[in-house]
């Protein structure tokens, strides 16, 4: 079954895709360039990428070099490029302005260098173990070691790294378990380990750790009493959500915009994706509810929505995958879901 990208949301910096001209968009859009064997999609601030039968595309904001492109690239790319850098990744984690690569389980960064976000491969490599997991988040960078280490550096002015002070160089994370995933906002960072916990440390202003903190800011590693086991977490800027090993979403954090989900209970859930301040929830079967801040037609439609509403229903797409970005997101569709 063939299969295409779809995109929506903001373009400012041709995050989408289109070509030139298009700023916001508020409704499902193919990605302008055919790509072929498209895998999977990753996301950032304003940039995107594509694992594709013949390699890695990369687009959209590349004023800090994030898009792994050669030097001589332009700062803003409006189609995708084939991303020769990115040659044998098997995953991206991008962040705002900085992006992370998994290739044969060694990390790679490139992109903004502002707070050591991004360091160089002869830095990570000396100081990380063999790795199977990333996480990119605003100004910090997370990796999770073969044997469940996690590992943290970058931006570290309220904890998000797990110590405290400035972490210059990939720095262990104190955590009494095996990781198996990680994820990172803005100020927190949030790890799964194999037994279904969530563990979060950084800042707590919010709410974005899901428990009770002494302190704002500079909080170690806690875990969350959620109460049941979780097989997959997502953060936004200051909200997270997880998926249940029952399928149900859970979620905390800030929810000004409704990306939190108004309350509603959503069962069936296949997996979460959060923008900045939005969130995607893929139910079993590819249909997608979306919810949360909306100015650039993230969602999929006009205005922001508290409570999950069915993306584009007239449509009746279907997706494999859902990535969010900072206000922009890109999903894998099948093309024979659509009805004719």
């Amino acid at each position: 079954m063939p299969y295409e990208i779809l995109c929506w949301g903001s373009n400012q910096y041709g995050q989408l895709g289109l070509g030139a001209g298009k700023v916001d968009v508020d409704e499902l859009v193919p990605v302008a360039l055919d790509l072929e064997g498209v895998e999977k999609v990753a996301v950032g601030g304003g940039h995107s990428f594509a694992f594709c039968s013949d390699g890695v595309y990369a687009w959209g904001n590349n004023s800090h070099a994030q898009l792994g492109l050669d030097e001589s690239a332009p700062k803003l790319i409006s189609e995708p490029h084939l991303a020769d850098r990115l040659k044998g990744a098997s995953k991206i984690a991008a962040g705002f302005n900085h992006t992370l690569a998994l290739a044969n389980g060694e990390v790679i960064a490139f992109g903004a260098e502002s707070h050591s976000q991004v360091l160089q491969e002869t830095v990570l490599r000396s100081h990380l173990p063999p790795c199977k997991d990333i996480a990119a988040g605003v100004r910090h960078s997370l990796a999770v070691s073969v044997n469940g280490e996690v590992f943290a550096w970058g931006d570290n002015a309220f904890g998000q790294c797990g110590a405290n002070g400035e972490i210059s160089f990939p720095l262990q994370v104190p955590l009494p378990c095996r990781a198996i995933a990680a994820t990172a906002g803005l100020r927190f960072s949030a790890v799964l380990d194999e037994q279904g916990r969530i563990w979060t440390f950084g800042n707590n202003k919010l709410g974005e750790l899901g428990r009770e903190t002494d302190s704002q800011k500079f909080n170690p590693p806690g875990s969350v009493q959620t109460h049941r086991r979780i097989r997959q977490i997502s953060s936004g800027w200051y909200h997270l959500a997880a998926v249940t090993e029952s399928s149900e979403l859970v979620s905390w954090g800030k929810d000004a915009n409704g990306q939190l989900g108004g309350g509603r209970e959503l069962t069936g859930v296949d997996s979460v994706c959060c923008g900045s301040e939005h969130t995607a929830a893929l139910l079993e079967g590819g249909r997608s509810l979306v919810f949360g801040w909306n100015e650039h037609g993230q969602l999929g439609h006009h205005g922001n929505r508290e409570t999950p509403e069915m993306m584009h229903p007239d449509t009746r797409r279907t997706f494999t995958t859902i990535a969010c970005g900072g206000s922009h997101n890109l999903g894998i569709s099948p093309i024979a879901a659509v009805p004719r």
